[in-house]
Formats: C-alpha cells, structure tokens, sequence
C-alpha cells in the first residue's frame, strides 16, 4: 500500500510540474529541420506536461535559414508551448488546439536590392496542400521585429507585438493584434 501509495505521488507531482524530457529536444529539432528546412536550436529546457491538458514547452529557442543569407537573419523565442488535447493523440490525428508563442524577436535585414528568397523545398512527403491545418489558434505575446542595414548599423525596431490568429476547420483565418513601431501604437 506505501508503495502503491508513493508511486500515485510521484505521478502526480510530475503532472502537475512538467516531465522534464530533453530526449523530444532532439527529436524536435531534427523534425524541423527535416520538414523545413531551417536549423533549429533549443538552449533551454524542454518538457512535457500533463496537467491542466497535454502539453510540450520548449525554451530558448534560435530557428536560422541555413541558406546564404545575411548571418544576422534569424528568429530567437522565449518560451513556445503547444497544447495538444489528449483525444487527438489517440485517434492517431495530433492536433495542436494552441500554439503559445511567447517573447520573440525576428532580425530582418534592410536590403537596398531585391533578391529572391532562398525557401527550403518543402520534401516530397510533406502532407498535400488540402490537407487540414492542425493548429486551431496560434498566439504571439511580447515580440519584436528589428530590422537592420549590416552596411550601416542601423536598426528599427516594431515593439510590444501582440497578436492572435484563430483558424477555422473550413481555413478561414482570423488575425487580431497591435504593435508598437518607434514610439507609436
């Protein structure tokens, strides 16, 4: 029974704090990658929690274009949590019900001249384009956009960028949001 009875504890304490797991770290990383393209890197913890619903919180991360691109170019984020309900997993469809995407900054250069946009293939077992969105709403708090001219070392900044995007099963999208560009909202 004290057995039986520690064990209950124990679970129950990992429910409720995150499974600390950095073994989906690379599983993620390597996932990304592969679909997209872009290198990943994860600096913080990563875990997974079972309580209020099934979730993966991963912190500190860097996504880059490994492309031949400006080496500033990359987006850092704080915190990305995605909730996924637990029914999803177990019809074998995952479905995100919502991406929290929390303090990120996305570093654009200021080109004087248009180049085309070197975009990773997407690889031919990608899922077709009919395919239903598996994110119902996809939230972004506290961002920053900076743009810079490497020439001149000039930059400038879109602050407090909050946003919300909702997606509906028949794709319609409803976006909501405010930033502050400069000193203005």
């Amino acid at each position: 029974g004290a057995v039986m009875a520690c064990l209950i504890a124990i679970a129950i304490v990992l429910l409720l704090t995150g499974i600390p797991s950095s073994f989906i770290t690379s599983l993620v990383q390597d996932r990304i990658e592969r679909e997209t393209g872009y290198r990943i890197a994860i600096a913080g913890k990563t875990s997974v929690e079972g309580w209020p619903s099934l979730g993966l919180a991963l912190h500190n991360v860097t996504l880059e274009n490994p492309g031949n691109g400006p080496a500033d170019l990359h987006l850092t984020v704080g915190e990305v949590r995605a909730d996924l309900p637990l029914s999803s997993l177990l019809s074998g469809s995952p479905k995100v019900s919502e991406l929290t995407i929390d303090h990120p900054t996305l570093r654009l250069p200021m080109l004087r001249q248009r180049a085309r946009a070197n975009v990773p293939s997407r690889p031919d077992s990608a899922p077709a384009d009919n395919a239903a969105f598996p994110i119902d709403r996809v939230t972004v708090s506290n961002g920053a956009i900076v743009f810079f001219d490497p020439d001149n070392r000039l930059e400038n900044r879109i602050n407090d960028l909050d946003a919300t995007v909702a997606i509906g099963t028949d794709r319609n999208v409803s976006i909501a949001g405010s930033a502050r560009p400069g000193s203005h909202s």
